[in-house]
């Protein structure tokens, strides 16, 4: 393998050890959640303990290339790695499940950025991780003959496997052996690097949602998305006053659709900086995911914050429906009580400056498809 293939190929392993951390933290975060709930924590307890073993697997690979270790025993330790892998996808799966469950619980309506997390984070990112290991695997197998001396090579032989038995019984099976030919191995090892490397970026891609980003958060217009969040606003080829719970069920539309002045105005009452919550389709703004609440996973509306660390900020709310039941600090475990948390006015100044930017945005939304020609 080339120098810089090697680069590409130690920074991917990196990158997987941190996408591996990663998920630990949120294996630890919803079996926390589980307990939380009163719910049997089986599923998050299997996840968390897989999730560790997945973390020790990388570690070691990662040590094991510094220490020098023969390629031949890094394909023994990928090959057994495989088989956490392939748990990883059920277990994964059914904790993503398991949170859109208990966000439906809490009353928040099942939306499409939920089923799209639970294909992202709980089938492709775990489905890509496996052939991210796979072709690590067979990468280290191809190497061990590249590191051979020339005597050891001549000596070496690769396996045939044909396919036999078609039908349900199909199976691979060895037929003969051939000799090993050094650029043989240098092709395979060069198309395992970029299915390794291709693998990796989508593994990366999957848990970092970006096709929910994309198309929730990008596909259309934040400004749209807010003003359709309360009944305001409906995209092209819905009906008019089809939006989903605005004051007076009435919808506003792009130009030609059925709309008037009246309705507009009266649509305006609605202040964003005194609404009891960030509304969901502002959940993705860079500003306000800067304050996200570690109990709720969304951005804080009313910020406090925690004395045993000076550091966290929780959604009001929700710590304090947590310390009705757990007198503990959620991150640090220490005593706390509901009287000693602190105000965050500097955070919630930050936060109200950025919803009366939207409310002001809002405005001027409005103003323009009032103006636009009333349909008929």
């Amino acid at each position: 393998m080339s120098s810089s293939s090697s680069v590409v190929n130690g920074i991917a392993t990196a990158v997987n050890l941190l996408c591996d951390l990663a998920m630990l933290g949120e294996a630890a975060d919803t079996l926390l959640q589980a307990v939380d709930h009163n719910e049997n924590p089986l599923l998050e307890t299997a996840t968390l303990i897989n999730s560790l073993a997945l973390v020790g697997f990388s570690a070691t690979e990662i040590g094991g290339l510094c220490a020098g270790l023969k390629s031949e025993t890094l394909q023994k330790i990928k090959s057994g790695e495989l088989l956490p892998r392939a748990l990883n996808v059920p277990l994964q799966c059914g904790t993503q499940l398991m949170q859109v469950v208990r966000e439906e619980d809490e009353n928040h309506p099942i939306e499409l950025r939920h089923l799209l997390r639970v294909m992202e984070k709980g089938l492709v990112a775990p489905l890509a991780d496996m052939s991210r290991t796979a072709a690590s695997a067979e990468a280290y197998y191809e190497q061990h003959f590249l590191d051979m001396t020339p005597e050891e090579l001549k000596k070496a032989e690769r396996p045939i496997y044909k396919l036999v038995d078609y039908g349900e019984d199909a199976h691979w099976k060895i037929v003969g052996y051939k000799p090993v030919d050094p650029e043989e191995c240098k092709r395979n090892l060069q198309s395992l690097h970029t299915q390794f490397v291709a693998a990796t970026v989508v593994r990366v891609a999957a848990r970092n949602s970006v096709v929910e980003r994309v198309v929730c958060d990008l596909g259309i217009p934040t400004i749209q998305r807010l003003a359709a969040f309360f009944g305001w606003y409906a995209p092209i080829g819905q009906n008019p006053g089809g939006g989903a719970g605005g004051p007076g069920g009435a919808g506003i539309h792009p130009a030609g659709g059925a709309a008037s002045h009246d309705v507009v105005e009266q649509e305006l009452n609605i202040d964003l900086v005194n609404f009891p919550n960030i509304p969901e389709p502002l959940h993705g703004d860079e500003v306000l995911q800067l304050y996200v609440c570690p109990i709720t996973q969304r951005p804080i509306r009313d910020p406090v914050r925690d004395p045993t660390n000076n550091i966290t900020l929780y959604e009001r709310s929700a710590i304090v429906n947590w310390l009705r039941q757990n007198p503990v600090s959620p991150i640090t475990k220490l005593p706390l009580r509901i009287e000693d948390l602190l105000e965050a006015p500097v955070e919630r100044n930050l936060i109200n400056q950025r919803l009366q930017e939207y409310q002001d945005a809002l405005h001027h939304f409005f103003e323009e498809h009032a103006a636009a020609p009333i349909g008929d």
